[in-house]
């Protein structure tokens, strides 16, 4: 962190709220969206999109269906995480990547991530940098 000369600000229990609009220049979410829903983690995608400035980075695992179809996975979505009540869940990952771009984001790169008994999908996108478009002419009658 001092070599990137980066500031770890942590989210407010499950929000991102406390973080001003356009501040932040990379998000990471790693091993939170495993046990939640699609509808909570599309929440969360959208604050962190939210938060990212033009040109900025979110990278964050997910459990896709390539999770459901590695053989180890079976004994992890028939029981609990350890020391916890919760669940895998899956999200579908075309959902996850269609999202993005409606928040001027794009898929830059994903690859696999081992995870104790199976493995999640690291996606990386990147926020649509901000650029002054033509002016806008006012219309006359």
């Amino acid at each position: 962190m001092d070599t990137l000369k980066a500031v770890a600000q942590r989210a407010a229990d499950c929000s991102l709220a406390p973080t001003h609009d356009g501040s932040v220049d990379f998000v990471q979410a790693h091993k939170v969206f495993n046990t939640v829903t699609f509808l909570s983690a599309s929440r969360r995608f959208f604050q962190m999109a939210q938060v990212t400035r033009p040109g900025g980075w979110i990278v964050s695992d997910v459990m896709t269906e390539t999770y459901l179809d590695r053989p180890p996975c079976g004994r992890g979505r028939r029981t609990a995480a350890r020391g916890t009540n919760s669940y895998p869940a899956a999200l579908p990952r075309q959902a996850c990547v269609d999202l993005f771009p409606t928040l001027d984001c794009s898929l830059r790169a994903s690859f696999l991530a081992p995870m104790g008994f199976a493995s999640t999908e690291v996606l990386v996108f990147r926020k649509r940098a901000w650029r002054p478009g033509p002016p806008t002419r006012t219309g006359q009658l």
